[in-house]
């Protein structure tokens, strides 16, 4: 994709999981900018899937103190409050010429806030977004196509992985569970 082939961030997020009902169930998530704001992040799902509905507004007025107050504006479903986490990724963005699909593959290291021995490594296959005026149904192909060459650059250089859905949100909670227990 133009001017954006490659990304890299570094960035915390401050984790609420929506407890439901199942029309509200996901998470909501808090990551601060360096300029003071504040970006949401918010995802709808009742179980790990493929298709997930996302939204991500930046430049948000939301002190950091005040984000627990303000997730219980966002939602009609109960919250908590889990583990806070420090996200380092690596994007690689590509577009399709015969489609206009744009994917990323993106590369992840996150750690648990204060517990340097909760880490996660991950590498999502994702669909972003089209540029097109065409049917969609080739996404799945495209996606597919992707997310084996993905696999085979692992294999190639050796990394171990498990293909599955384990989110970030299994993550924290894994966590969450794990201290609380």
């Amino acid at each position: 994709e133009l001017c954006m082939e490659f990304q890299v961030y570094d960035y915390e997020s401050h984790v609420f999981e929506v407890l439901g009902p199942p029309s509200e169930a996901g998470y909501i998530s808090f990551i601060p900018q360096s300029d003071g704001k504040m970006t949401i992040k918010r995802k709808w799902f009742v179980e790990n899937a493929e298709l997930r509905k996302e939204t991500i507004i930046g430049n948000q007025a939301i002190a950091f103190e005040d984000i627990e107050r303000h997730v219980k504006t966002m939602t009609s479903g109960g919250t908590r409050r889990l583990s806070p986490f420090r996200r380092k990724r690596f994007d690689v963005h590509m577009e399709s010429l015969k489609t206009g699909h744009i994917f990323g593959i993106y590369f992840d290291i996150c750690r648990i806030v204060g517990d340097e021995h909760s880490v996660m490594s991950q590498c999502e296959v994702e669909y972003c977004r089209s540029r097109t005026f065409f049917d969609l149904s080739d996404v799945y192909e495209e996606f597919e196509l992707i997310a084996a060459h993905a696999e085979a650059f692992l294999v190639e250089h050796g990394v171990s992985f498990q293909r599955n859905l384990y989110s970030k949100l299994d993550f924290v909670r894994g966590h969450f569970l794990t201290r609380a227990a």
